[in-house]
C-alpha cells in the first residue's frame, strides 16, 4: 500500500511538473503571533500559496481590524514579473509612514533556492515625508524540516539597523482547537451539571481529532493540564480559541451532537448510566435545568432518566443498564466512574469511554457485596482477553 501511495505521489508530481519541495508550500499558512516580529497596526496575517509549473500565486491577507489583501502571480523560472500597485498601504510596517504610490510598478522575481526555500525579490518606489525613493526587498520563505512550519524573513535595503524581521507560520487548517477552563466545583447541587455536559461534548467532538481541550482546576487530579496546554501552544503550535460558556460550546459543536440525555440529580448513578448511552448515541448528558438550552440549540431528547431509578439500588440500576445497553458496548474497555461519592463526582475520563463506546459503572468489587460483586464478575467475564478497565473504584463501596 505504501509503495502504491508513493507511486501515486510521484505520478502526480510528474504530471504537474512541480517538485515535491515546491508542493510542500501549497495551501494556507497562519501567523503564530507570539513567535513573530511585531506587525505594527496589523496583528493578523495569512499567506496562501498556489503552486503550478513555473508559477506561484502568493496571497497575503492582513487584519483583523482593517483587512488588506495583496495578491501576486509570479513566474518562478527567473523571469522578471511586473506587478501594479493597487493599495498604497505599506503593509508590513504601517507605522513607518511609508506609502506605495498607486498605479506604479513593482519589479518582482521569484526563485526556488535551496531545498524548502523560496526567494521573492522586489524592487519598487516608496513615498515618505522626505520624498520618493526606490527600495530593494528580499522576501525569504523557508519550510522547517518536517514542513509544518514556515519562516518568513523580510530584508529591506532601507533597514540598516534593528532586529531581524522574522515571522513564523503554521498550516492554517492544522492544530486548531477550543479550550475551556473547568472549575473545581463538581457537586451535583451546583457545578457538576454543566461540567459533566462539557465532558460528554468532548467525548463526541474529539472522536476524530482534538477539537476541545480542558484545563482542569488546581484541586483536580489532572493537575498537569495547564502545563500541557502551554506545551501544546508553544511546542506543537496549537491555536486555541477560548470557550467561556456551555452555550458558546454548543453553538460551535451542535452539528456533531445527536441529542441529549437527561440524568436525575436525585439519583447520582443515573449520570453514570447516561454516559453509557451518550457514547452509544453521540448525545450530551444534561440536568433538568439545561433542557431549555438544549432545545434552543435544536437538539432532540434521546432519553429521560428523571424518576426512572428512584428507590432502586445500584445493583438494580446497573442490571437494567446491562440488559438495555451491554450488547452494543465495546468489549475491550469498561469504565469505573467511582472515586469520590456522595454529592460529588469527578468524571474526567468519561470522554474517552464515550469515544470507545464503553459501558460505565461503579459496581462494588467487595466480595461481601454479593449482588454487585457477582454483576461485576459477569461484566468482566464477558470482556475480551487483555481488555482494559479504566477509572477508579468507588471509595464508598470497596478498597483498592
Amino acid at each position: 500500500m505504501k509503495s502504491l501511495f508513493r507511486l501515486i505521489v510521484v505520478s502526480l508530481v510528474a504530471l504537474t511538473g512541480v517538485s515535491a519541495q515546491e508542493m510542500a508550500f501549497q495551501g494556507k499558512w497562519k501567523l503564530i503571533k507570539e513567535k513573530s516580529s511585531d506587525l505594527d497596526y496589523f496583528q493578523y496575517l495569512t499567506i496562501q500559496f498556489t503552486v503550478k509549473q513555473n508559477e506561484i500565486t502568493v496571497v497575503k491577507e492582513f487584519g483583523p481590524r482593517r483587512k488588506c489583501v495583496e495578491t501576486m502571480v509570479l513566474k518562478t523560472d527567473g523571469t522578471r514579473n511586473t506587478v501594479t500597485v493597487t493599495d498604497a498601504t505599506f503593509m508590513s510596517n504601517l507605522y513607518m509612514g511609508l506609502k506605495l504610490p498607486p498605479h506604479t510598478k513593482r519589479e518582482v522575481t521569484a526563485t526556488w533556492r535551496k531545498e524548502n526555500s523560496l526567494l521573492i525579490h522586489e524592487s519598487y518606489d516608496v513615498a515618505s515625508a522626505q520624498g520618493r525613493k526606490e527600495i530593494e526587498v528580499d522576501n525569504v520563505f523557508e519550510l522547517s524540516p518536517d514542513k509544518n512550519l514556515l519562516t518568513y524573513r523580510i530584508q529591506r535595503s532601507s533597514r540598516k539597523t534593528g532586529p531581524e524581521l522574522k515571522y513564523i507560520f503554521k498550516r492554517a487548517d492544522e492544530n486548531n482547537a477550543y479550550v475551556y477552563h473547568m472549575s473545581d466545583d463538581w457537586d451535583i447541587r451546583s457545578g457538576l451539571g454543566e461540567q459533566a455536559c462539557f465532558i460528554s461534548l468532548q467525548g463526541i467532538v474529539n472522536e476524530t481529532k482534538p477539537n476541545l481541550y480542558f484545563v482542569y482546576g488546581p484541586k483536580y487530579s489532572f493537575n498537569y493540564t495547564g502545563e500541557l496546554f502551554t506545551y501544546l501552544e508553544n511546542q506543537k503550535h496549537f491555536t486555541f480559541t477560548r470557550i467561556r460558556t456551555l452555550e458558546h460550546a454548543l453553538q460551535i459543536f451542535k452539528q456533531q451532537v445527536k441529542g441529549y440525555i437527561i440524568w436525575d440529580k436525585n439519583v447520582r448513578t443515573s449520570l453514570i448510566v447516561a454516559y453509557t448511552l451518550a457514547g452509544l448515541e453521540k448525545g450530551i448528558v444534561i440536568t433538568e435545568d439545561l433542557i431549555p438550552l438544549a432545545e434552543r440549540m435544536g437538539l432532540k431528547p434521546l432519553e429521560d432518566f428523571r424518576g426512572m431509578f428512584s428507590g432502586k439500588t445500584d445493583y438494580e440500576i446497573y442490571t437494567w443498564a446491562y440488559q438495555r445497553y451491554w450488547q452494543r458496548c465495546a468489549k475491550d474497555l469498561i469504565v469505573w466512574l467511582g472515586g469520590e461519592h456522595g454529592t460529588v463526582m469527578l468524571p474526567g475520563v468519561a470522554d474517552y469511554g464515550m469515544m470507545k463506546k464503553a459501558f460505565f459503572t461503579d459496581l462494588s468489587a467487595r466480595e461481601s457485596d454479593t449482588l454487585e460483586y457477582n454483576l461485576t464478575k459477569k461484566l468482566l467475564a464477558d470482556m475480551k482477553p487483555l481488555s482494559q478497565v479504566m477509572g477508579w473504584h468507588s471509595y464508598k463501596k470497596d478498597l483498592e
